[in-house]
């Protein structure tokens, strides 16, 4: 089923929001840009025709709390580092448990 105009359009503007807002932006855990060498020239702003973008980003909850989305506790993370936080906060929990 092909999309229609209006969606295509709503898509390729959120893409080209995303190129905006994440230029600049570092992952919360390793401190590198999700965009390592800026936006590419092939992104036009203004016409809602941004390419599709590959993406390693999620929102990690500084406080832990996923029911807190006040925008202070909220900090862009690549899904890897994300993933790699919890995991050892996790072991890390479970390794205190089997030592106790």
């Amino acid at each position: 089923m092909a999309m229609s105009k209006e969606i295509r359009r709503e898509v390729g503007k959120s893409r080209e929001l995303l190129w905006h807002f994440l230029e600049g932006e570092k992952c919360f855990f390793c401190k590198k840009p999700f965009l390592e060498n800026g936006v590419p020239r092939y992104v036009k702003f203004g016409n809602a025709s941004a390419n599709p973008m590959d993406l390693d980003c999620t929102i990690h909850h500084k406080d832990g709390d996923h029911e807190n989305n006040k925008q202070s506790n909220r900090a862009l993370a690549h899904q890897s580092c994300h993933r790699s936080f919890h995991a050892k906060q996790v072991f890390g929990a479970w390794r205190k448990a089997v030592a106790a």
